[in-house]
C-alpha cells in the first residue's frame, strides 16, 4: 500500500490544477466555540487522466490498480511536515483522512475531519484548507524523500485561492473578507493566466461549504449564501476558480 499511496501523491500533486475535484466542506461550530470541520474532496475525474498519464503497466506496478480504503491519523501527517509547520498545526493531532481508491470504478475521495477547540483554530482551519490538503499528501510519503512534485513555488494553487481571504470568527459572528494584499500578490504569480483560460473555457472547482450552527442565523450579508428551513445551516457553493476574477463575490458575514 505504501508505493501506491506514494505514487498516488504525485499524480495529485500534478493534476490538482486541472480541475479534475471538487469539495465540500462541514463547519460544525458547537455552542462552547469548539466544532468539526470536514472536507471531502471527489477526485474520481482524476483517475482517467492518471491512467492516461502513466499507462495501465504503471498502474498495475504500482499497485494503484488494487482498492483502497485506509485512515491516517493526521498525527502521522504532522510528523512529516517541517519544524515551523508542525509548531502551528500541532493540535490538529487528533484529526483523522480517509482514503478510498478503486481504479476500476474511478473513485478517488479524500475526507479529512479535524476537531478544533476554539475560534482561533477554526480561523486557521478555514484560512488554510488548501495548504492542510497540501500537507496531507506530501503525509502520504512515508521516506525521507519528499513527493517527485514539480510544482513552483511561484504558481497560484489551492492553498493560494483559498488564501487570500481574512476570516474572523466570534461569538455569534463568522465573516470573510479579501484581503487585498495577499490577493495582489497572487495575481502576480504566473500561474493566474492559466486560471483565467480554464474560467473561459468552462471549467469549474465547485466548492460548497455547510455551516451548522448552535444557534438560529440572524443575518447573512451574501446572497449566494442559503440558509436552511431551520435557520441553523447556511451554505455557500461556488466555482472555486472564480475567486480570480472577483474575490469579493464570495466574501460574507454570518451572524447567529
Amino acid at each position: 500500500m505504501l508505493k501506491s499511496l506514494r505514487y498516488l501523491s504525485v499524480l495529485i500533486f500534478a493534476f490538482v490544477l486541472a480541475a479534475c475535484y471538487e469539495v465540500n466542506e462541514d463547519v460544525v461550530v458547537n455552542e462552547n466555540g469548539g466544532g468539526v470541520f470536514e472536507s471531502r474532496m471527489d477526485m474520481g475525474k482524476l483517475l482517467d487522466l492518471a491512467q492516461a498519464f502513466i499507462g495501465d503497466e504503471e498502474v498495475t506496478s504500482s499497485g494503484l490498480d488494487r482498492p483502497m480504503d485506509t485512515v491516517i491519523s493526521m498525527q502521522s501527517i504532522i510528523d512529516s511536515a517541517d519544524e515551523a509547520q508542525r509548531a502551528k498545526i500541532a493540535w490538529m493531532k487528533d484529526g483523522k483522512v480517509a482514503l478510498k481508491l478503486n481504479m476500476k470504478e474511478k473513485l478517488l475521495k479524500i475526507d479529512v475531519r479535524i476537531p478544533y477547540q476554539n475560534a482561533g483554530q477554526l480561523e486557521q482551519l478555514m484560512e488554510s484548507q488548501g495548504t492542510i490538503m497540501n500537507n496531507t499528501m506530501t503525509g502520504l510519503w512515508k521516506s525521507d524523500q519528499k513527493p517527485a512534485n514539480n510544482s513552483n513555488p511561484d504558481d497560484a494553487g489551492m492553498s493560494d485561492l483559498v488564501g487570500v481571504y481574512d476570516v474572523k470568527i466570534a461569538n455569534g459572528l463568522i465573516s470573510r473578507k479579501v484581503d487585498t494584499v495577499k490577493f495582489k500578490e497572487f495575481m502576480l504569480k504566473p500561474m493566474v493566466s492559466d486560471l483565467k483560460k480554464m474560467i473561459e473555457q468552462g471549467i469549474e472547482i465547485t466548492y460548497t461549504t455547510n455551516f451548522k450552527l448552535p444557534r438560529i442565523v440572524k443575518n447573512v450579508t451574501n446572497p449566494l449564501l442559503k440558509v436552511s428551513d431551520d435557520k441553523r445551516t447556511v451554505t455557500l457553493k461556488y466555482n472555486l476558480l472564480e475567486i480570480v476574477n472577483d474575490p469579493a463575490k464570495f466574501a460574507y458575514s454570518i451572524e447567529y
